[in-house]
């Protein structure tokens, strides 16, 4: 239901917009307004259930710089997550479902974001948006392009990393067999396919790159870029499907201890 504001909402409203602040941290109404906690804390609380600000994190909101027109707000997902990594301080990077969406991997339009980030795990709703958050050590972050939201740099995996995450993540993102079907069409945008190299030298994991790998090389790929990634790799009497989540049976790739299983 619409909430009927009263004189201290419509002064909070005042406030924000005469103060410029999109953050609002617990204690700081209480101090302009000449409240208790108390007060303050039943405040947000009003507002935040009536979808006029979100709560980030405890003791931390954001709001619109006026009262939101229809008696609700809602602000673009990508810019609340924007301004939930920069609450934390964490580093971050979209990635996933979006992310192909976006590059027009898929036609596919999501209703959740996948985010790689240093602070936080598991699904998150914010705002009534869902997100997916990875803990990855901050060298990971990286190969991103930035999309401006509402005057917010939001990083998102660039094509190639994009390709590189569909791979490596593929249990998340269910996107294997898929993503080997993304490379060859780019193999003329060599700025793509060198990044899709650089992720799996420098980020890959074993079974990473011996797909990649194998994949390159298939597409004939220059050797020597194909040797850098096998030279990377460990001996081993080991066999690795290709396609992970299909049987294991078929032709027996030696050099790069795969079964090409598709």
């Amino acid at each position: 239901m619409k909430m009927r504001l009263g004189q201290l909402e419509i002064q909070f409203f005042s406030w924000i917009q005469h103060k410029k602040k999109s953050v609002i941290n617990v204690g700081e109404v209480a101090k302009s307004f000449d409240i208790s906690p108390d007060q303050e804390k039943n405040l947000l609380s009003r507002l935040s259930r009536a979808g006029l600000i979100i709560r980030l994190i405890k003791g931390v909101y954001i709001a619109p710089s006026i009262i939101p027109p229809g008696g609700k707000w809602g602000p673009n997902h990508l810019w609340v997550l924007a301004m939930l990594m920069k609450c934390l301080g964490a580093k971050y990077q979209v990635s996933g479902p979006e992310v192909f969406f976006r590059h027009g991997f898929s036609d596919q339009v999501p209703n959740e974001t996948f985010v790689y980030n240093t602070k936080l795990s598991g699904k998150r709703i914010v705002g009534g948006h869902v997100f997916y958050f990875a803990k990855v050590p901050k060298e990971r972050i990286r190969c991103y392009d930035l999309l401006d939201v509402d005057g917010e740099n939001v990083p998102f995996s660039s094509k190639g990393r994009a390709i590189f995450d569909a791979i490596y993540d593929w249990n998340a993102f269910n996107s294997l067999p898929k993503a080997f079907s993304w490379i060859a069409p780019l193999l003329d945008e060599e700025a793509t396919i060198e990044e899709l190299f650089q992720c799996a030298k420098r980020l890959g994991n074993g079974i990473t790159v011996r797909r990649i790998g194998y994949i390159l090389e298939s597409l004939e790929y220059p050797s020597k870029k194909v040797e850098i990634l096998k030279k990377m790799l460990k001996d081993t009497k080991a066999s690795y499907p290709l396609i992970p989540n299909l049987p294991k049976r078929g032709t027996f790739d030696k050099r790069w201890s795969l079964i090409i299983n598709g």
